[in-house]
């Protein structure tokens, strides 16, 4: 009696517990794998990974619903920063909230340019956290196909649709929270081209700049203020009827920029304007002159950090100052660091 009672009574216990994991209508929500790499160029992936997976799921026609990353962890997140956004008590919360069935999560670390997984399914109705395994063979075979795919193909491509939909990007998340200030100090150097009777005079020139700029929110509006600074010199040797001529410019005035950032080769578009005073001394054959006037300067900068030793920055733009009867408007192109 008691023999035949065992395997009965193991029969209905494991029998429901199989019929919750098995079953195909249930709601899946595909969440956020955790980044052990130790190196933050690789967060992006904590999205940008079940993303893919989802892609994956959907080209083999997975019959459950599929609920891509939900941010409602965030929200736990930023009232209590030691939040642990894997912690099985926040996928409870998110799964009772939501109506989901089961949660598909996990971590991961970088090897041979490619992302190594190690997926879980938390199950929210019996509280349990199994390891994704060949047995779970679609959610397996998902994650072996997003190993294959290389990891700047998932930071740089669009491997599902809904990449388009998700911002921003994780680590902006994070940020979101908290209020981030930051300040900027651009060292730059390069070439003035004049324009007009000016490039009948001289011949391109030098010019240097060096800017500091205070950023309050950039987090949440990337706009700073700050001071800029510029010296020029255009200078002309006689030859041709010419004699010799220098001109040395020193500006001083107020900048605003504006930075758009991207999670590319180039990490950021910058639009500047720079406005103030600059005094400018005319040298003809030992005899000077000067004057004070106002100058704007107008450029755009891409920011890139090559070799992932210093942030450069690549400028050109515009640069006109309001000299006596006949301005004096240019072009130029810089090459600068970056100091955060």
């Amino acid at each position: 009696m008691c023999k035949c009672a065992v395997p009965i009574l193991l029969v209905f216990l494991i029998f429901p517990v199989h019929w919750s994991f098995a079953k195909t209508d249930s709601r899946t929500l595909i969440y956020y794998f955790k980044n052990i790499t130790g190196d933050e160029e690789y967060v992006d992936l904590t999205y940008k990974i079940p993303l893919a997976i989802h892609s994956s799921l959907k080209q083999m026609g997975e019959k459950s619903k599929l609920i891509l990353v939900d941010e409602e962890g965030f929200t736990l997140y930023r009232q209590d920063r030691s939040t642990d956004l894997w912690q099985s008590s926040v996928l409870l919360k998110i799964g009772g909230k939501s109506g989901i069935d089961r949660v598909l999560f996990g971590s991961f670390f970088v090897q041979e340019g490619k992302p190594v997984l190690y997926g879980k399914m938390f199950y929210v109705r019996n509280g349990l956290i199994l390891d994704v395994s060949k047995e779970d063979r679609e959610i397996y075979t998902a994650l072996k196909a997003v190993e294959n795919i290389d990891v700047e193909q998932l930071l740089d491509k669009q491997v599902s649709k809904k990449i388009r939909e998700y911002r921003p990007p994780f680590g902006r998340i994070l940020e979101s929270g908290t209020i981030q200030a930051r300040s900027v100090i651009s060292t730059c150097v390069g070439s003035v081209y004049p324009l007009g009777d000016w490039a009948d005079l001289y011949p391109p020139g030098i010019i240097s700049e060096i800017s500091i700029l205070h950023f309050p929110k950039m987090n949440r509006f990337p706009a700073g203020l700050g001071l800029n600074t510029n010296y020029v010199i255009l200078r002309r040797r006689a030859s041709s009827g010419f004699i010799d001529s220098d001109v040395k410019i020193l500006s001083v005035g107020g900048a605003f920029h504006y930075i758009y950032r991207m999670r590319r080769i180039v990490q950021g578009v910058t639009f500047e304007v720079n406005a103030g005073l600059a005094i400018s001394n005319l040298d003809i054959s030992g005899e000077s002159w000067s004057s004070v006037d106002p100058y704007i300067k107008i450029g755009v900068s891409a920011m890139a950090k090559p070799f992932n030793i210093w942030d450069m920055t690549f400028k050109m733009g515009i640069f006109s100052i309001d000299y006596k009867e006949r301005p004096v408007d240019s072009l130029y192109t810089e090459i600068g660091i970056l100091v955060f």
